[in-house]
């Protein structure tokens, strides 16, 4: 029995062992985890704030101290301590601490602390984190202080302490020093960076060219860099003392001291500092300085940029341009030119400060004199030479040395021409002679000749001349520059009003086609027939905004959907000629198809009324046909028109539907012929004229049949306003920038099932999902995400699929708010269905009927208003659109939007 108790209590010491060494090893992986994630967050922190912080809260984690405090000595401009406490410790407890941790750092730093001179950082343990103390209790009883070592000198002290005895373990005082090492490597690292990043900075600021200051939070200076000691004539640092002075001398120490109070930033002062009996303008901007790796405030910086020259050029360029604008005014306050050229004139010689001065024009490249001015003399007996008395067809007769025209030598020279000091002869020859020679008729001062120039082209000149007077100087650089201005100004002022002329003129043209082109637009169909077994598409595209081609859909009988009549024509040439050709045509046309079934006959007495139209001067290519839409059957007269392409389904061959026959209005005596045949479903029908196949690329490469039955067999599987889109499309980026030729006329006829839906291809299905939901707002989203998930397999791009949630969104609130009038209890079936070439997206309700609102034909955003505009988000996003009722089923609504990537899918 002894034996048995005493193996019994050594397997109890043996458990108890066992217990101890998995709480050793839980928190020896607890310490592990913490080192590894500091290690981590060290690697990007460069703030020692942010670091003094990681370090405090993973030491809390282990160790679980009452205050902590890091203490930075030599790496920041100032010395900081940061602090965490637990929120039940009284203040005097904690400046206690501080005051030892200075005392030890004394001893480990080996020098007296400026307690002053020390930045405090704290922060609190979360309430829910630390432990509750009584007052009794605040006392130090535990207390470990750490040195932060790099590279064998001590840069920081790490402290902790606990009013708890023997609270740190040994385990847990080695886990403190691995970490405050770890924190000492990086802090020494930052510290070594932020030194390299200071002297590049010194080096970057002693060589700006603005003149830089830099104080400290005592308005004490720190750095002048040679500017600012070249700008305040200091040799040496012991006239920095002198900066306060100078920062009141120059009227900015209240901005300093703003600045250090506010901790602001503040920019755009001008001021005048006088050197060398010369007042320069500078450009005051003062900015805070913040200490390295930290966000605490440690002076300012003063920036004085000067711009004394910059302000003499404004204050030239505001004087010129004040010229300028005067120029500016008159020129745009006038309509009526020859008031301007008048106005003009007395004002260029007045900047100018001339006698004389002349416009010319170029009309159809002859140069007309359009205005000359003269200032008017004083003296009733002074002289008038010969050159004054024919002013100013004397200039047009001046003749250089060279024996080049003047006037026609500035349209050559596309410059301005400047003579000074001239003495003109009688004959008006500009040569050198003596001012006193008894040849002299006038000495000019100077003559300055300016080409008017308007986009680079010369449209006229103008001339200025000025008298040989005592007073006169002559005119500077600038003001030659302030006369160019004022001529260019003027070449704008003219041409603006020759083009604003000619812009009227061309509104009216435009105006005129445009009442044209809405007169043509109204003459093509405004909508697509109504079948039950084909699809209709068109589309017409004039050359030059109005032309000649035409189509158009007739009901054959009156209250007869059964017979559908398609006419298209041609009508050679293009323009306003063709297009009223086309609009009589129309009424022709429209007279001669109702009541006949047999196309030939209708072709044959549109040719003869075209006859004895005496104002159809030209024959007309015609094509007619007519769909009986029940029987499937195509009844058809071509007279001379592009020949139609029938694509057919089930061999997935071309067509092509021709007949005998001259254009119409060509010839009296002629037979037609009409033919037929059954459209199977998926059966294809492409009337077109020749703008189509012979649209030319860039390249002068024709778009042809072949190209057209590509795309037609590439589209099939789509719906005939579709193809029609389609094709345009792919004529549009086949022709790219060359200009149109021809008019452009496509019409689409599509076969449908024989449910009347229209015919499918790539129908083996990849993916399907149906909900079966009630009415309630909130299932909104389960559709949402399900119609997502169908259009990201089909590979729609971002921007489709979510035009595609707002459409199946739209049907989806129809059915709640018009089938069940918001009733949230009701039943809605959902089906998406992704097949090979498309997605259907397909709603059943049970409610009321509401209309075929889903489906309403139109292509105008016009027609909508209020729920309209819902339907024709729908029809403008689906590819098509399908609305179905049956008393046994309820309301069915299908909605298809096929993949724009078809080849790729397949």
């Amino acid at each position: 029995m002894q034996i048995v108790g005493g193996l019994i209590n050594e397997n109890t010491s043996l458990q108890q062992r066992i217990e101890q060494e998995k709480i050793k090893l839980q928190q020896r992986n607890h310490e592990l985890s913490v080192l590894y994630n500091v290690s981590a967050a060290l690697s990007y922190y460069l703030s020692y704030q942010e670091i003094a912080s990681l370090i405090m809260n993973s030491l809390y984690s282990i160790l679980t101290y009452d205050f902590c405090s890091i203490l930075l000595h030599d790496i920041s401009e100032n010395k900081v301590i940061y602090l965490k406490s637990s929120p039940y410790l009284h203040k005097s407890f904690i400046d206690n601490v501080i005051s030892n941790v200075y005392k030890t750092a004394e001893t480990f730093f080996q020098q007296k602390i400026d307690y002053n001179n020390i930045t405090v950082n704290s922060e609190q343990i979360s309430i829910d984190e630390a432990y509750a103390i009584d007052d009794i209790s605040q006392n130090i009883r535990s207390f470990i202080n750490i040195p932060l070592s790099f590279k064998g000198e001590i840069i920081g002290i790490t402290s902790l302490c606990s009013v708890h005895e023997k609270a740190f373990s040994r385990e847990k005082i080695a886990f403190a020093y691995t970490i405050a090492n770890q924190m000492a490597t990086v802090l020494g690292r930052l510290s070594q960076l932020v030194e390299s990043e200071k002297k590049r900075i010194s080096h970057l600021i002693e060589h700006l060219e603005d003149a830089i200051i830099i104080l400290d939070t005592n308005q004490q200076p720190l750095t002048l860099n040679k500017q600012a000691r070249a700008l305040f004539g200091f040799k040496n640092k012991s006239g920095f003392k002198k900066i306060a002075k100078i920062l009141q001398k120059i009227k900015i120490s209240h901005l300093v001291k703003e600045a250090l109070q506010n901790n602001t930033k503040i920019s755009g002062q001008e001021i005048s500092i006088q050197k060398n009996q010369e007042i320069l303008i500078f450009l005051v901007n003062i900015d805070p300085v913040y200490s390295s790796g930290t966000n605490f405030f440690s002076g300012i910086a003063i920036s004085l940029k000067n711009i004394s020259y910059l302000k003499k050029i404004e204050k030239e360029k505001s004087e010129k341009i004040a010229i300028i604008n005067k120029a500016r005014e008159l020129i745009n306050s006038i309509a009526n030119q020859e008031k301007l050229f008048s106005i003009l004139g007395d004002y260029i010689l007045n900047v100018a400060n001339a006698d004389m001065g002349a416009l010319y024009l170029l009309e159809k490249k002859v140069l007309c004199t359009k205005s000359s001015w003269v200032l008017p003399t004083k003296s009733k007996s002074r002289y008038i030479s010969e050159f004054e008395a024919n002013f100013p067809e004397s200039i047009e007769f001046i003749t250089m040395a060279t024996g080049d025209n003047l006037l026609k030598k500035t349209i050559q020279a596309r410059r301005t021409l400047i003579f000074k000091n001239i003495p003109l002869k009688k004959n008006f020859l500009l040569e050198k002679a003596t001012k006193n020679s008894q040849e002299v008729d006038i000495v000019l001062k100077e003559l300055i000749s300016v080409p008017l120039l308007s986009k680079e082209r010369v449209i006229g000149i103008l001339t200025v001349i000025r008298k040989d007077k005592p007073e006169i100087q002559e005119l500077s650089k600038d003001d030659i520059e302030t006369l160019e201005t004022i001529a260019s100004l003027s070449a704008s002022a003219i041409e603006n009003a020759y083009l604003y002329q000619k812009t009227l003129n061309e509104q009216k043209i435009q105006q005129e086609l445009k009442l044209a082109h809405e007169i043509q637009k109204r003459i093509l169909p405004k909508k697509l027939p109504k079948s039950t077994n084909f699809e209709y598409g068109g589309i017409s595209i004039p050359a030059r905004g109005i032309g000649g081609d035409y189509y158009d859909f007739f009901q054959v009988n009156k209250n007869d959907n059964n017979h559908i009549g398609i006419a298209i024509i041609d009508v050679i040439g293009k323009g306003i000629p063709a297009a009223l050709i086309t609009i009589m045509i129309k009424s022709i046309i429209q007279i001669n198809v109702k009541g006949f079934q047999n196309t030939k006959e209708v072709i044959k007495n549109i040719n003869i009324a075209v006859l004895n139209e005496p104002a159809i001067t030209k024959f007309v290519p015609m094509f007619y046909c007519i769909i009986n839409d029940s029987m499937r059957e195509l009844r058809y007269t071509n007279a001379g028109h592009e020949v139609p392409l029938l694509f057919v389904a089930k061999t997935d061959e071309f067509l092509k539907l021709d007949t005998e026959g001259f254009p119409v209005g060509g010839l009296e005596d002629i037979d037609y012929e009409q033919k037929s045949l059954i459209l199977a479903p998926g059966d294809i029908l492409s009337i077109y004229t020749d703008g189509i196949v012979e649209a030319r690329s860039p390249e002068g490469e024709n778009f042809g049949e072949d190209r057209l039955q590509k795309y037609i067999r590439k589209y099939k599987h789509l719906p005939s306003n579709k193809i029609v889109d389609k094709i345009y499309t792919s004529l549009i980026n086949f022709v790219k920038d060359a200009p149109q030729h021809d008019d452009i006329t496509l019409v689409i006829i599509k076969a449908k099932d024989l449910d009347g839906i229209s015919v499918r291809h790539q129908d083996k299905v990849l993916w399907e999902k149906q909900l079966h939901i009630s009415s309630a707002t909130k299932n909104v989203k389960l559709v949402r995400e399900a119609v997502e998930e169908a259009s990201k397999i089909m590979g729609f791009n971002t921007s489709a699929i979510y035009d595609i949630k707002l459409a199946v969104n739209e049907a989806h609130a129809n059915i709640i708010k018009h089938a069940y009038g918001n009733d949230p209890d009701q039943n809605i079936i959902f089906k998406v269905t992704v097949f090979v070439d498309r997605v259907e997206y397909y709603f059943q309700d049970f409610g009321k009927t509401y209309g075929e609102l889903a489906i309403k034909q139109t292509r105008s955003l016009d027609d909508f208003q209020g729920n309209g505009l819902g339907v024709f988000l729908i029809k403008s996003t689906m590819d098509d659109v399908t609305y179905k009722i049956d008393p046994g089923k309820g309301t069915e609504l299908i909605m298809i939007k096929y993949s724009e990537q078809l080849e790729n899918n397949v």
